[in-house]
């Protein structure tokens, strides 16, 4: 079980891991409220997995991830969450400029990454491309939830916005978890029109969901 609390502690820190498959596997068929003392250890992976990065913390994902970013020179974390992706992000490439904007909910605040706080506005998107010059040249979209129009607003303004060149979305494809049907349809018609390139790339994940990385970027 120190392997486990290892990997615990790298997560809070906003580091990769090793992480084996096999307890992925193990850590995401615990219940919710486990009994023995390894399911207890299990579940607390699990649950830190889903608090602080829900992209699976791999070295291998961290490495597709920041080589994405690698020419990126302003970056906007939209929906944060805890900031583990700022933080890797800052592990890395220290002299990129990156914001991260999050609608604090479910106590995530108690579980900012150490070294984000200043990094982190608590705004609405849409209220954030009001009060600020939108001069990024990279949008992160993690995880947006399928429950909000959240990604679709990211779209329509990345669609209109002359300095955004991409967008990275990490997350299911359309009828999934991950952004609303509206954001999909609008990223159908960009593609039919030619005003973007979608590049997919495949991610490490746990065995019952279907995320990966689409880059997309204005042609």
């Amino acid at each position: 079980m120190q392997q486990i609390q290892q990997i615990i502690n790298e997560i809070k820190k906003g580091n990769s891991v090793e992480l084996p498959k096999q307890i992925v596997e193990e850590a995401y068929n615990t219940f919710d409220f486990p009994n023995l003392d390894t399911d207890i250890e299990l579940f607390k992976l699990k649950e830190t997995i889903q608090t602080y990065t829900w992209v699976c913390p791999t070295d291998y994902n961290h490495s597709t991830i920041l080589n994405v970013l690698e020419n990126s020179k302003k970056i906007l974390d939209v929906g944060c969450g805890s900031g583990y992706w700022i933080k890797a992000i800052k592990n890395i490439f220290p002299e990129k400029e990156i914001k991260g904007i999050r609608l604090n909910c479910y106590g995530v605040d108690n579980n900012t990454i150490e070294g984000t706080e200043d990094l982190i506005e608590e705004i609405d998107f849409n209220d954030f491309i009001k009060e600020n010059e939108m001069d990024f040249d990279t949008i992160l979209l993690f995880w947006p939830p399928y429950s909000t129009p959240m990604g679709y607003d990211v779209l329509k303004h990345f669609k209109d916005n002359k300095n955004i060149k991409r967008i990275i979305y990490i997350g299911e494809g359309e009828g999934g978890c991950n952004a609303d049907d509206d954001f999909f349809k609008l990223l159908d018609e960009m593609k039919e029109q030619e005003e973007i390139k979608v590049i997919y790339k495949d991610l490490d994940t746990f065995n019952f969901l279907h995320d990966h990385m689409r880059i997309i970027e204005k042609t």
